[in-house]
């Protein structure tokens, strides 16, 4: 006589801390029973599906993860469309979440998305479609992340799931955010770095993310790597960078002012006057900025000696004007 399945997920769950081997076994045994008909069984073999997911991804099993999201799908037929959609993301996320690079991710993915469609489970294609979107940013294939997302924001917005219209806003936004980079970055092509961060800027304005002063700064950059320096004015009058106006906005238009004068002096004064941080390699004649952080308590005393040089600046600056 096969032991009652509630008692074996009891024992499962007290093992699975000190002996998650043997809760392990004692779950995949249960897993593979066959429940038709016996509505107690059935809820007990949902929840040992759910809680070996769980222990394979605590104990980084990916594969044995991904095959059981593979061997379940026959089971989920048993159970409701909604308590089965929760089931299959969940189990998707955490072997997402585990990042183990198995190769298989991407595979997987789209497998579980053609069987939501097959299954006319709408919802929970959604879902895993917004996921793959996802995983598609973090492996670098921006391309097929703006391919897939088009399609799926087009069909959100007809529907009221404004959270995940939302999240695949964000994420698409990222995905124009990192080819701006990428551009601006490898090519040096910062015309089209400039469309990406704004399209990237309007995705993050939209969902009112404050990332998006991040990329209206990035488009402002590419304007004056364009040597455009006039057009930043124009772009921070435009209704929707207005909002936005405030120290970091003002700080690029004094850099795109110095850079349309060629003015080295100028941009020797923002960072001595902490406009932005970066600092001034008049060697090369180029400036190099760099991201805010937080004062620490060398601060003060380093300020000190950024003054003291001032001379010493002055004089090189000097030098390389007449070089020039």
């Amino acid at each position: 006589m096969e032991p009652d399945p509630s008692e074996v997920l009891e024992k499962a769950s007290s093992a699975s801390l000190l002996n998650p081997e043997q809760a392990i076994v004692m779950l995949e045994t249960l897993v593979k029973r066959d429940y038709e008909n016996d509505e107690a069984g059935t809820r007990c073999k949902e929840q040992a599906i759910m809680d070996l997911g769980q222990l394979y991804s605590k104990h980084d099993k990916a594969t044995s993860l991904a095959e059981l999201i593979k061997f379940s799908r026959s089971f989920l037929s048993m159970i409701s469309k909604a308590k089965a959609a929760k089931l299959v993301k969940a189990l998707v996320d955490l072997f997402l979440d585990m990042e183990a690079a198995t190769g298989s991710e991407v595979e997987l993915c789209k497998e579980c998305i053609e069987w939501a469609k097959e299954e006319k489970r709408t919802f929970l294609r959604q879902a895993l479609e917004c996921r793959l979107i996802a995983l598609y940013y973090d492996l670098g294939q921006y391309q097929q992340a703006l391919k897939l997302g088009s399609s799926l924001l087009y069909e959100l917005k007809k529907l009221d799931d404004k959270a995940l219209l939302v999240e695949v806003q964000l994420i698409e936004s990222k995905v124009y955010h990192s080819l701006g980079i990428l551009h601006a970055a490898a090519d040096r092509d910062f015309k089209t770095a400039f469309s990406y961060f704004y399209e990237a800027f309007e995705g993050y304005d939209s969902i009112d993310s404050p990332k998006a002063i991040v990329s209206l700064k990035y488009m402002l950059l590419a304007k004056i790597m364009l040597e455009q320096a006039d057009e930043v004015t124009q772009i921070m009058s435009g209704k929707l960078a207005l909002k936005y106006m405030g120290k970091d906005a003002e700080a690029m238009k004094s850099v795109a002012k110095a850079s349309k004068e060629r003015s080295l002096a100028d941009f020797k004064k923002m960072i001595l006057d902490k406009r932005f941080h970066g600092i001034l390699d008049q060697g090369d004649g180029v400036l190099i900025i760099f991201d805010e952080t937080p004062k620490d308590k060398t601060y003060e005393s380093a300020i000190e000696t950024i003054h003291s040089m001032g001379k010493v600046v002055d004089s090189l600056y000097g030098k390389v004007k007449k070089l020039t």
